[in-house]
């Protein structure tokens, strides 16, 4: 219970970094391509000069084009993609966030007839300085340019065409795996890699308790909504037909949704031999269901989801 306890304290005070970020200046030439630049449809969209405030055609010549597309910003650099009229109606409606509030209280830019929900209204209204009134680089909108964006989302956020939104357009994808840690009381072993090489099995003291975390994203279902998840463990990186298999606990976590570990006991574990895991997770769709790593995945993600028990 004392190691469980420290587990938790120290899980609550990690900031999981997933992403590396590279840094570089931001030439016109090296944007990346408009993935909705070859949108063919058979319908002719409205003429733009002659549609509402509140439209998003209206929202996308008034505000999002030429306030928010901005070298650098929201031209395909960063989303929302704000280059053309679809790439912004795709991007923002029931479009997951990836930024929130540190009470993570908010799930899509977008959510059709709710702008308490909707994260793209609380960007242009906050007074929180650290996430900063949208946009950030620009003269804030006006109160009556922030109507016409609410009057967009509660009229359904319609689509060029005229048509309100309905969330069974949202796609489900699988829960993605980011990662995991391990750790015994409130130290993490498993960046302690055998011959110190970053994608070889951790090493881990006989007779101990760890705990492992791991770490998912999900693009429609909460994390703690997960209707699979477990782990399995096996002295082979592709044969997990005898597996030892651990049920995953949840553990909430204030600001990030929280993570699913499990206790191991690493004294009932064969000992002296590098021990394979594999993780199982499935957000309650069919076909949703993930294993990984798997006997296709590269051999660096089977040794670095290994452990070796001195």
């Amino acid at each position: 219970m004392k190691n469980n306890n420290q587990f938790i304290k120290i899980v609550l005070g990690m900031g999981i970094v997933l992403i590396a970020l590279i840094l570089q200046q931001c030439k016109e030439n090296d944007l990346p391509d408009n993935p909705y630049d070859g949108l063919i449809s058979n319908v002719t969209p409205p003429v733009v000069d002659t549609t509402s405030a509140f439209s998003i055609q209206g929202l996308h010549k008034n505000i999002f084009s030429p306030q928010c597309a901005n070298p650098g910003c929201h031209d395909g650099t960063f989303e929302p993609d704000y280059r053309t009229i679809q790439s912004t109606y795709s991007t923002l409606v029931y479009h997951s966030v990836v930024k929130n509030n540190q009470g993570g209280t908010f799930k899509y830019r977008v959510v059709p007839y709710d702008t308490v929900n909707s994260w793209l209204h609380e960007r242009l209204v906050t007074g929180d300085s650290v996430l900063g009134q949208m946009p950030i680089y620009s003269t804030p909108l006006e109160q009556k340019e922030i109507d016409n964006v609410n009057k967009w989302i509660m009229n359904g956020a319609k689509d060029m065409f005229g048509v309100p939104a309905v969330k069974a357009w949202l796609p489900n994808a699988p829960p993605v795996v980011a990662g995991y840690a391990a750790f015994i009381g409130n130290v993490q072993i498993d960046t302690n890699r055998i011959n110190g090489i970053n994608y070889n099995p951790f090493i881990v003291s006989s007779g101990t308790v760890m705990n492992v975390a791991f770490f998912v994203t999900d693009d429609s279902t909460d994390v703690q909504n997960f209707t699979i998840n477990k782990v399995k463990i096996s002295t082979s990186p592709d044969d997990f037909s005898s597996a030892i298999v651990y049920n995953c606990i949840y553990l909430f976590i204030p600001g990030s949704g929280g993570v699913w570990y499990t206790p191991i006991d690493c004294s009932a574990l064969p000992q002296n031999k590098v021990l394979y895991m594999r993780y199982y997770v499935g957000d309650g769709i069919a076909n949703n269901n993930v294993e990984f790593p798997t006997n296709a995945s590269p051999n660096f993600y089977k040794t670095y989801f290994a452990f070796f028990i001195n």
